[in-house]
């Protein structure tokens, strides 16, 4: 950290511009999002067209599993949304980069400004995304990088996501368990999905009651298992230092662009004065030449807090990108600690239908059928119980790979902030430094003392 920061005092005490952020990608995966047009499609509302933006999006790779080295395809903001839909449901504990907000303000959403913010922000996005280990070699990603045309209606894209039933068929399935005609035995491939996610109401509220019951008090856990759930409470604590330290930071960008605001106001309101000196009736050249000087050296200083106040806006956008983060770094912890909850949930059933076995083998042959039912569910529930250990332990160890890699980025980029900022700020004293002494060895020396200077020095003493 010293090191950066003397490495941004020196940069900036040499006259050179801010030194940038830490730049995050993958030299491997390079990723653009440029040319936005605007076209006019169908809404949400029958019979009604909206408009909306579309980008260019180009990938430059090496990576072996993309089918060529440049790739360009066109998408729009809500392909942006589906993808950040889909990579969570695919890649269990990973800590996913968040993707730009929607716009909510109508009105907005067509501006060049707003335009430009979203196509950066998009392109941010992407290359965190080409930065991640998991996502970048990823299938979600290839196809949404490749697929040419409409990506929803694309072949491989459908196929990409996970069966989710919907509201009526969860109802009834639900329905078929509790009266028996479903078996109640998850499969190994529904077992490796939160229940939350395709919708089994009854493997959901089971997991629950068995977790409120307390049927899992005397199972221990592993010291792995423990440790993370440590980190887990120090992420919540420092998601509120984040939040601050954010809040902060974005009410400084705004301080030093009111700054801005302030001394160009200043600089037209000594400009106005300086026509009142220079008229017919009441004229003072001396005084006129004095406050014109002084107005455009005030709006020489807007210009650059102005600058300072855009380039510490930019400078802190990893403060806000681990900011956003957060959430879906909590839903991956979450998520692997619901992943254990089935676990655990599977091995008391297994024990139940042990138990509840080995007690009909007891029973007259008249318990035949009852036996070699209990048989198979057991069976069932071994092979499921395989699949959610399986994916539990693959959940754990990418948990543990995320945490350090999230440490070392927040660190590295935090620490890189710091060194720009610093050099922000010292190259705005600087430059303001130099417009104001140039001012004042440009003003004169008042050569006559007048009764409201004689008065002024009374008080406070002359003025050096």
């Amino acid at each position: 950290a010293a090191a950066v920061g003397a490495a941004a005092l020196a940069f900036a005490a040499s006259g050179g511009g801010p030194v940038s952020p830490l730049h995050v990608g993958n030299p491997e995966l390079r990723i653009m999002v440029h040319n936005p047009l605007k076209h006019m499609g169908p809404s949400g509302i029958p019979g009604l067209e909206e408009a909306y933006i579309s980008y260019e999006v180009t990938t430059l790779t090496s990576m072996p599993h993309f089918s060529a080295n440049r790739i360009t395809v066109r998408r729009r903001f809500r392909d942006f949304v589906s993808l950040a839909n889909l990579l969570p449901k695919l890649l269990h504990g990973s800590f996913l980069p968040a993707r730009p907000d929607k716009n909510i303000i109508e009105a907005r959403r067509m501006t060049d400004t707003f335009i430009e913010e979203r196509r950066a922000g998009l392109e941010r996005y992407l290359n965190r995304l080409a930065a991640h280990t998991a996502a970048a070699r990823s299938e979600v990603l290839r196809v949404f990088l490749e697929a040419d045309g409409n990506l929803r209606s694309n072949p491989q894209w459908r196929c990409l996501k996970p069966k989710i039933l919907t509201p009526i068929q969860a109802t009834n399935r639900l329905v078929r368990t509790l009266v028996g005609v479903r078996k109640t035995a998850p499969s190994p491939s529904e077992v490796v999905q939160p229940a939350m996610v395709g919708r089994d109401i009854y493997r959901l509220l089971h997991e629950n009651v068995q977790q409120l019951r307390g049927s899992f008090k005397h199972s221990p856990l592993s010291a792995e298992e423990v440790a993370l759930r440590d980190d887990t409470t120090l992420i919540e604590d420092a998601a509120g230092a984040l939040h601050v330290a954010l809040n902060r930071a974005e009410a400084w960008c705004r301080a030093s662009a009111s700054k801005a605001d302030l001394l160009a106001e200043t600089a037209l309101a000594l400009e106005a004065l300086a026509s009142y000196e220079n008229s017919d009736t009441y004229g003072d050249a001396a005084a006129t030449q004095a406050l014109m000087v002084t107005a455009q050296a005030m709006q020489s200083c807007s210009q650059v807090s102005s600058a300072a106040s855009s380039s510490s806006s930019t400078v802190i956008q990893p403060l806000r990108d681990h900011h956003a983060i957060t959430p879906n770094v909590m839903s991956a912890l979450h998520g692997r600690e619901r992943q254990l909850l089935t676990v655990m949930t599977l091995k008391q059933d297994l024990e139940d239908k042990r138990a509840r076995l080995s007690a009909a083998q007891l029973m007259p042959a008249s318990q035949a059928k009852k036996i070699e039912s209990l048989r198979t569910v057991v069976g069932q529930l071994e092979v499921s119980l395989a699949a959610a250990e399986a994916e539990y332990n693959r959940q754990l160890a990418r948990n543990r790979e995320e945490f350090q890699a999230l440490r070392a980025s927040r660190g590295a980029e935090l620490t890189a902030m710091l060194g720009s900022l610093v050099a922000v700020q010292l190259k705005e004293e600087q430059q303001q430094l130099a417009i104001w002494q140039q001012l004042a060895q440009s003003l004169p020396q008042p050569a006559v003392t007048t009764a409201y200077m004689a008065q002024r020095d009374l008080h406070i003493g002359p003025v050096t």
